[in-house]
């Protein structure tokens, strides 16, 4: 298991090591925090109402993340890129733990909404 050791900067000593996978999971969930509060505004509906569901695997690079959600609620659903910044080499100046670190992501609306239909359309019949 790789582990990742950030330091602490003031002191220039090593404060705690975190694995790849914390750090990917404290930011999948930020992410997903950040495409609710935009999905709630977008889809004018109570952020309470909303599910967010990752649509396929996200890409981490040096620098960033990229995540694709797909958000249901009040009869509607879209779909979003979610990009958040996680240069976890300043993740703990200070002794700040990997939760307390701020990861700052930005959701894009990635579709038109649309309403959910329980029912598909018939196709009309060709005459």
């Amino acid at each position: 298991m790789i582990r990742v050791c950030l330091p602490l900067f003031a002191l220039g000593l090593v404060a705690s090591c975190v694995t790849m996978d914390e750090v990917r999971t404290h930011i999948r969930t930020e992410a997903e925090k950040t495409v609710l509060e935009r999905a709630s505004f977008d889809l004018q509906c109570d952020r309470e109402k909303l599910t967010a569901m990752e649509l396929g695997a996200a890409v981490y690079e040096q620098k960033y993340a990229r995540h694709v959600f797909g958000v249901r609620g009040c009869d509607q659903q879209a779909s979003y890129l979610v990009e958040c910044n996680h240069d976890y080499s300043d993740a703990q100046p200070l002794g700040m733990g990997i939760g307390e670190k701020e990861w700052p992501c930005q959701a894009l609306l990635n579709s038109d909404s649309q309403k959910n239909n329980p029912t598909a359309p018939s196709s009309p019949e060709s005459t």
